[in-house]
């Protein structure tokens, strides 16, 4: 049985986006283009629609190669545990600690 990954926004970003002239940056998108084929047969990948949201967001045509990409995978329905995680996501390490 496949274990399942929650894959946020900053994931297929990185996934889709031309090369940048950061080196960091280019080697997260580097790290997250060797890792999507093996986690897309690892994992069950699901994302919510704030992933949907987010991803659509900005250039036009980055948006749309996001948008391809995550056409296909499930959506976590959108409730208090959905709404928790994505609050321990994006929170501080002095908000974390209130959760």
């Amino acid at each position: 049985m496949k274990e399942s990954i929650y894959l946020e926004t900053t994931v297929v970003s990185y996934y889709t986006s031309k090369p940048n002239r950061d080196i960091i940056v280019l080697a997260h998108q580097e790290i997250t283009r060797q890792w999507w084929p093996i986690a897309m047969r690892r994992y069950n990948v699901f994302i919510s629609e704030i992933v949907i949201e987010e991803a659509s967001f900005g250039d036009p045509e980055a948006a749309k190669r996001r948008l391809e990409e995550l056409k296909d995978f499930p959506h976590l329905e959108l409730n208090d545990k959905v709404e928790k995680m994505a609050q321990v996501i994006i929170c501080t390490p002095e908000e974390l600690m209130e959760v």
